[in-house]
């Protein structure tokens, strides 16, 4: 009779263990970071745990887990912020290179014209030429220059 009482006794602490474990997951994202979580995120591959919570704050380790896998998720929404934000800096310096190298070439080829040419003009509004003066002439060429040292590296 003491030995059934004993056992008893025995499986009832058993259970009341089982009762105080919970599912946990753990997961490491894309940066290397182990994580736990009552939830893993969608698309990851978690490892499930079983952990027993012995005279543990139930309620506190809860919402602990919870904050965790909110943390995770603001995360990864940061991550991907970042990314898009990279994305698009990437095609902007893409397209501010294209400008540049499209406007250093016109200023090539005005300073090559400038320099070999011996007399340059201005169109007026009437449609006749004002031929520039040495002085002008030479400032032009000076501007020209001055545009290539912009826009050419």
């Amino acid at each position: 009779m003491r030995a059934a009482a004993l056992l008893v006794g025995i499986l009832s602490l058993a259970m009341m263990s089982l009762a105080g474990a919970q599912t946990i997951y753990k997961w490491v994202d894309a940066e290397g970071i182990t994580n736990y979580g009552s939830q893993p995120p969608p698309g990851v591959n978690a490892e499930r745990t079983a952990t027993k919570l012995h005279g543990a704050n139930r309620q506190a380790l809860q919402t602990r887990i919870n904050n965790s896998a909110e943390q995770y998720t603001a995360d990864t929404a940061r991550r991907q912020e970042n990314k898009a934000e990279d994305a698009k800096n990437k095609v902007r310096s893409k397209e501010e290179q294209a400008l540049r190298s499209e406007n250093c070439e016109k200023a090539k080829t005005r300073k090559v014209k400038y320099n070999i040419s011996r007399r340059l003009y201005r169109e007026l509004e009437n449609g006749e030429r004002d031929y520039l003066t040495d002085d002008e002439l030479d400032q032009e060429r000076a501007n020209a220059q001055k545009l290539v040292n912009e826009w050419c590296d």
